[in-house]
């Protein structure tokens, strides 16, 4: 009888259930993860230019690991990819 009378809860309800099936979908836990790896190596890499514009680490140094975050940021933009393109086709069946 509540429920009747106050609709207000219902959409509660909905809203709650909707963020809870959000937050348990492991896709996009797994998106977000990758997003942060992502973000952390854009930094590690910015760093890397910054030491070595001030002179802190040498011309050899600074290659390798440009290299090392080249090699780790390629598959890592990949999966983003497939990740997000799994997301539209999710999206485009679901309406």
């Amino acid at each position: 009888m509540r429920l009747l009378e106050d609709p207000t809860l219902i959409q509660n309800e909905l809203k709650r259930r909707l963020e809870a099936a959000k937050n348990a979908d492991p896709l996009r836990h797994r998106f977000e993860n990758l997003q942060r790896e992502k973000s952390r190596l854009e930094n590690k890499m910015e760093r890397l230019v910054t030491a070595y514009q001030e002179g802190l680490l040498s011309l050899r140094s600074y290659a390798g690991e440009s290299l090392t975050c080249g090699s780790s940021r390629k598959p890592m933009i990949q999966k983003s990819s497939l990740f997000k393109r799994h997301r539209l086709i999710k999206t485009d069946i679901s309406h």
